[in-house]
């Protein structure tokens, strides 16, 4: 049988594989969709669980597992100086151990191929879980189109219930683009050399996990813009005040009551580089940016390595063929109900950060268990 592909941005026929039905298909293999297959071979349904990525999505990979196995990298550090170390050995030692940041990224990824192993083979046991690694597309509100871009493999896949939990991505700045080496997002921090300098741009969970992170580890002079009075503005004053402590003595910069009202990355031309002695220090690229006061009104500019951007996240629906569906959106989000149910339809519920819930792995996984 042959269909028109959904795949492709010109107009080609495809080869498809005959219809599949499932009782459950999921969209998306990070802890929200695996979370919800597990939860339906519990009530002995038949699961298509398709990944376009990795297996564990943001949770594993450039998200909330990396980041907190770098804050514990960062807090085991901070206790060889200080105060901490003082107390525990009798003098600092940071002096005598310097950080090997390519054994700490190496560990981290190890860390995210372990639990990576662990999950495929639970999923594996169940065998009532066909995971699929590709991407899936609703060709119409009952039908997902399923296609690997290196086997080439199609096949149309129907369902009792479709689950949409692809995941989010960083939030994009109004008018600041990332460019992925000298202004980034959580997605490429992690796998870059600790910079001398950072600007941390948010200071919501985000931002002030790696505020900290970055300040414990002590090679980089920490700048953080709060657009608040105070940080993490919807925590409780005793959650923020301890945060607030912990950075201080990290050494970390608060700009508070202030926006970004510039930020430029740059680069020394070959001209200007050949001017530059060979053993000079002098900044060959980096970030300048300035911030308003929002009460004062003042401008403020600094110079800065890197720029990082944590404004959240925002929903990813990417390659998902929403348009060919009836499900409603508002503010790139999914319309959906009190239990996650997608307006408009009576067979296919958002969980996880796809349905704009908060953006937490415990929140996902809560969620995708509820949606069976």
């Amino acid at each position: 049988m042959f269909r028109r592909s959904f795949f492709l941005s010109f107009n080609t026929w495809r080869a498809v594989a005959e219809k599949t039905h499932y009782d459950v298909c999921i969209i998306g293999g990070g802890p929200a969709g695996i979370t919800a297959a597990l939860r339906a071979v519990d009530y002995k349904k038949k699961v298509c669980l398709i990944e376009q990525k990795r297996l564990g999505g943001y949770d594993l990979w450039d998200g909330s597992l990396y980041s907190q196995t770098m804050w514990e990298f960062s807090n085991l550090y901070s206790k060889l100086k200080g105060s901490q170390a003082k107390r525990i050995y009798g003098e600092t030692l940071d002096t005598y151990v310097e950080l090997d940041e390519e054994k700490m990224r190496e560990s981290i990824r190890e860390v995210s191929l372990t639990r990576e192993a662990q999950i495929t083979t639970a999923i594996q046991a169940t065998n009532s879980i066909d995971l699929l690694n590709g991407l899936g597309t609703f060709s119409s509100d009952s039908e997902v189109l399923f296609h690997n871009h290196v086997t080439k493999e199609y096949r149309r896949i129907t369902a009792d219930y479709f689950i949409i939990a692809t995941g989010s991505g960083p939030r994009k700045h109004p008018f600041v683009e990332a460019d992925g080496t000298l202004v980034m997002t959580s997605n490429e921090i992690m796998h870059t050399a600790i910079p001398k300098s950072l600007v941390i741009v948010g200071a919501g969970t985000i931002g002030c996990e790696f505020a900290s992170i970055f300040g414990a580890l002590g090679k980089t002079k920490v700048y953080l813009i709060d657009k608040s009075d105070h940080i993490l503005r919807d925590e409780d004053p005793d959650v923020v005040q301890r945060v607030q402590d912990a950075l201080e003595r990290a050494g970390v910069v608060v700009h508070h009551n202030s926006f970004l009202y510039d930020l430029q990355p740059w680069r020394a031309t070959e001209e200007e580089m050949r001017k530059l002695p060979e053993r000079s220090q002098g900044r060959r690229e980096g970030v300048q940016y300035t911030i308003l006061n929002r009460r004062t009104r003042e401008l403020e500019t600094l110079h800065v390595d890197r720029a990082l951007l944590c404004l959240g996240r925002a929903a990813n629906y990417k390659g998902l063929g929403l348009e060919n569906t009836t499900l409603r959106t508002k503010d790139g989000s999914l319309l959906v109900d009190a239990f996650g149910r997608c307006e408009n339809s009576n067979n296919t519920y958002a969980v996880g950060d796809a349905a704009d819930d908060m953006h937490v792995v415990s929140m996902a996984q809560a969620k995708g268990k509820n949606r069976d």
